[in-house]
């Protein structure tokens, strides 16, 4: 029998509906039915309750099980990846960074009925090194097809991607930490934080496999379909950032591996690399 059509008996008790809701939060005429029907007995109206909601459920997760959820969207947020152009990185702060794909049916995702499924979750973690390292941490971010606000700490869109860069330099901390007043500190922050979201564009824009390319002698990167090791892809999303900075005209885009180790020189970091270690790339729907 169907609880929810059962015709009220007796009149409630006004104690008793404030009570009810309060512990059940349901609504006012689901208490008054369920004490009406159950003689004002509150043990019997708490069953009631517990089985009208379970039944409810059944009938809602029935209704949508047959529902597919290829919209949403993927965020991404640096909780801690140093703090703008003031500091890069994990020095004298742990790096987190994490990522989430939430799943819909529409991308009118407020309509009443929409089916919102919580898909997967990454972290991307390291402890802090102290300020004497002569090596630090940090992640590129960007996210495609995004929305977010452009004050936003994080963000978020169809196609998202982190890159994990290892920095490594004999004059590190006055280039990453603005306590140390490095003349140039604040813009080379600045021109770092560019090269890390032109290495995270280009992983988001182009199908890539792996890092490192196999060494090839004479390989210029660029030359070849389908997807391809970041480092052997030509660093398309970093050309209109050489552009507009006369130290880095001269950079060999013709592939990422190379195009990082004329950065370094370039950049005046002082017997350093820049190394990418790690990435991770989502797109909404795709299998995981």
């Amino acid at each position: 029998m169907n609880s929810t059509s059962a015709t009220p008996k007796i009149k409630p008790s006004p104690a008793l509906v404030q009570q009810l809701r309060k512990e059940t939060s349901c609504s006012i005429q689901k208490a008054i039915l369920a004490l009406s029907t159950t003689s004002n007995d509150y043990q019997k109206a708490l069953e009631w309750i517990h089985k009208d909601l379970t039944e409810a459920g059944q009938k809602a997760v029935s209704k949508l099980s047959g529902r597919t959820t290829s919209c949403g969207l993927v965020a991404i947020s640096p909780l801690s990846n140093g703090l703008g152009v003031e500091a890069v990185g994990n020095i004298g702060s742990p790096l987190r960074v994490g990522m989430v794909e939430v799943n819909c049916e529409t991308d009118f995702v407020a309509r009443i009925g929409e089916k919102i499924m919580f898909r997967r979750a990454a972290a991307i973690t390291s402890s802090p090194v102290p300020p004497t390292s002569d090596s630090a941490l940090s992640v590129g971010l960007y996210a495609h097809n995004s929305t977010t606000p452009a004050d936003a700490k994080g963000s978020s869109g169809t196609v998202a991607g982190a890159v994990l860069v290892r920095l490594k330099a004999e004059n590190l901390k006055s280039l990453l930490l603005s306590q140390f007043q490095d003349p140039r500190g604040v813009e080379w922050r600045k021109e770092y934080r560019g090269l890390e979201r032109a290495l995270a564009r280009q992983l988001v824009g182009f199908e890539t496999i792996g890092i490192k390319a196999l060494t090839t002698p004479g390989s210029q990167g660029g030359a070849q379909e389908g997807p391809m090791p970041l480092y052997a892809q030509e660093f398309h999303t970093y050309g209109p950032l050489a552009a507009r900075l006369p130290r880095y005209e001269g950079l060999d885009l013709r592939n990422v591996g190379r195009s990082l180790e004329q950065w370094s020189k370039a950049s005046g970091i002082e017997n350093g690399t820049v190394e990418v270690l790690e990435y991770l790339k989502w797109k909404v729907g795709e299998e995981a």
